[in-house]
């Protein structure tokens, strides 16, 4: 996974973690389960992970 390109921020390249690639290196923590119904997604969580999306 050395494709080092100059013209793209390496923010926005990818990263590999053993088996695991994903496609930029920003990454957000599950947040506020506490307040999920039966530990899924809700309104709430479409909502508050959307707004990172922008």
């Amino acid at each position: 996974m050395n494709d080092a390109r100059p013209d793209v921020p390496l923010l926005f390249t990818p990263l590999q973690l053993r088996s695991i690639v994903a496609r930029n290196r920003i990454v957000s923590s599950p947040m506020c389960q506490y307040a999920s119904d039966d530990g899924g997604p809700g309104e709430w969580q479409l909502v508050n992970f959307g707004r990172f999306a922008m």
